[in-house]
């Protein structure tokens, strides 16, 4: 998988995590940096193990020798799970489902954490894709954990400063680009 392909998935793939992060700090009536920081580190080192689980399941595949003959099953695989993130992602854009706002001061540390262990099975999943693609470890490894944690910044903000409205807007953004980098691999791949 090229970088660009990487890019565009990491970046497509991070929506979830803005919607998500937006829907969370939208109920803050202040947000405390150190907490949020703690948090952002807590996500980033979560989403680490998650990412490394699905490239570690993905190399010992590999090194049963199991999937020698089988490289471009692999990768339609791949693109299967990136599809059905796609589809998911356009339909909860389309779908826009109603939060309660509610204001507090309170950021329950726990309550995030728990949260984020459904998210992150989209990323062990991503991180099992992009091995089944044959991206480099560093870029497998680095692009989307970079992505992921600069979205989560960015979400605590919009979150915080526009409510939780902007979640309709990120899923369509992570479906579009999902779908772009769909699009080069398999034109890369007919080539």
């Amino acid at each position: 998988m090229t970088i660009l392909e990487t890019l565009l998935l990491a970046a497509g793939m991070s929506m979830e995590i803005f919607a998500w992060v937006v829907c969370k700090s939208s109920d803050y009536s202040k947000i405390d940096k150190r907490k949020m920081f703690l948090f952002t580190l807590a996500f980033g080192i979560w989403e680490a193990i998650a990412l490394l689980a699905g490239y570690y399941g993905v190399y010992l595949l590999k090194r049963t020798g199991l999937s020698n003959n089988a490289s471009n099953m692999m990768r339609l695989i791949a693109i299967v799970f990136f599809i059905v993130f796609a589809c998911k992602f356009l339909y909860k854009g389309i779908k826009n489902d109603q939060i309660s706002e509610k204001r507090s001061d309170d950021v329950s540390f726990g309550v995030l954490m728990k949260s984020v262990g459904r998210i992150s099975l989209y990323i062990f999943l991503e991180g099992i894709g992009l091995s089944l693609c044959d991206t480099p470890f560093w870029s497998e490894f680095t692009i989307p954990l970079i992505a992921s944690l600069l979205t989560a910044i960015c979400a605590l903000w919009a979150g915080y400063h526009y409510g939780f409205e902007v979640k309709t807007r990120a899923y369509i953004i992570g479906f579009i680009l999902i779908i772009i980098a769909i699009a080069e691999m398999v034109f890369r791949f007919m080539l």
